[in-house]
């Protein structure tokens, strides 16, 4: 396929930093992470464990007020049902103080967070999406906008994404790695049980809006996808999926993969990987039937969010550039770290990434021979009015703040 990153040239564009630096000392009052940046970018950790957070997964920008930028952020607490919370984060980055206050609690597992079309702010549990106001000095009330998703087995967050015609499409993730019973060929495409129910799993679900502002029942839309935790709309109209693969013990296989999503496309979870490739025991025949991908990335890489950004993070890029930045959450060699990719019109990325932040993972040489920090582990980001992102990394507790340098 034309436009298709091969798995060998992500890599190797992801193991060179020559056009990282470390960051400067003193890039704000808050304390720097030591993690490699772009030139004159900054990351630096504004929240921590000690101001109570647990699972750090989702952030939304809400604006800034007298110098205080005010966040929201979804806090997963761990992956037990019901230890979820929303919380309203404030960041005086002036100051270098930050302050939390907790609106929502027992929360199932919560994860997506998005500002819908109708100016209401959309949340994602395990089965459900509901929506809010705006916090202010009320309360925050949940409505149930979706209900009775299914979230049985291994991957039951919902990510969702609201398209640029209104239309709301959510994860509904396979419940097993690679189809815990037989997996076949229905009408010559790769298939499972769980992708046969009444609700199939491993597919992407639609939902759209009725005059009167209320979502429809969701229906399955694209299917053969074991788990669409990064899910990114493009302006041109179209759906980019970014498929965290089959958990083979090889260190290089399979490739992870962004997929253009099409109504009734097929994918090839459970049969096939990466470019069409069967896995062992499966038939080429079937997968040359389902949807190549439109990139490939490095294998293990864990991609947990997607967002298109038109800020100039790296030097000499064309102003007004779109791209494409997506974070790589996996513990292996291509994991822990933010990357962006130059994309085409239709938004479709093309070329090799750049590392917008790279977490090597902590410093050796504590006592015992521990670390005193685990490897950085980016999930979702929020952009905000100057370009600056607000990273939650769910391993070490921490909101990040990438910054230009002052």
């Amino acid at each position: 396929m034309k436009h298709l990153l091969t798995y060998c040239l992500a890599l190797s564009a992801l193991l060179m930093t020559s056009t990282t630096t470390a960051q400067t000392p003193a890039c704000s009052k808050f304390p720097s992470l030591a993690a490699k940046t772009q030139a004159d970018w900054c990351a630096d950790i504004v929240s921590t464990a000690a101001l109570g957070l647990r699972m750090p997964r989702t952030v939304l920008w809400m604006g800034r007020k007298e110098g205080v930028d005010e966040l929201l952020v979804v806090d997963m607490g761990s992956w037990e049902p019901n230890r979820g919370r929303l919380l309203a984060v404030s960041v005086n980055t002036a100051q270098g103080t930050t302050t939390a206050k907790e609106l929502l609690k027992g929360l199932d597992r919560p994860h997506g967070l998005r500002l819908g079309p109708d100016g209401r702010v959309y949340l994602g549990e395990a089965s459900r999406i509901s929506r809010f106001a705006k916090p202010g000095s009320d309360a925050v009330v949940l409505e149930t906008v979706v209900s009775d998703l299914p979230m049985e087995g291994r991957h039951p967050l919902k990510e969702f994404v609201f398209s640029a015609d209104k239309v709301l499409y959510i994860n509904v993730g396979a419940a097993t790695d690679r189809c815990d019973k037989k997996a076949g060929a229905a009408d010559g495409m790769p298939t499972c049980p769980e992708m046969s129910a009444p609700k199939p799993q491993a597919a992407v679900y639609v939902a759209r809006f009725d005059a009167q502002g209320k979502l429809s029942s969701p229906t399955p839309f694209a299917t053969g996808l074991r788990n669409s935790m990064a899910l990114a709309a493009h302006p041109s109209g179209s759906i980019f999926q970014a498929e965290n693969n089959i958990d083979f013990p090889e260190e290089s296989f399979p490739a992870e993969e962004i997929n253009k999503l099409v109504a009734g496309g097929h994918y090839g979870w459970p049969g096939c990987v990466e470019n069409r490739k069967p896995v062992p025991g499966f038939q080429a025949a079937a997968c040359a039937k389902t949807q190549a991908p439109a990139a490939l990335l490095p294998a293990h890489a864990a991609p947990l969010h997607m967002q298109y950004s038109q800020t100039a993070f790296v030097p000499g890029q064309a102003a007004q550039r779109s791209g494409l930045l997506v974070s790589f959450h996996g513990y292996r060699t291509s994991g822990q770290r933010l990357v962006r990719y130059d994309t085409q019109a239709d938004g479709t990325p093309v070329g090799a990434p750049v590392e917008l932040l790279y977490d090597p993972g902590p410093a050796k040489g504590t006592e015992a021979g521990k670390s005193a920090r685990k490897p950085g582990g980016p999930v979702g980001w929020a952009e905000d009015d100057k370009g600056h992102l607000w990273i939650a990394d769910d391993r070490n507790r921490w909101l990040v703040w990438l910054h230009r340098a002052r």
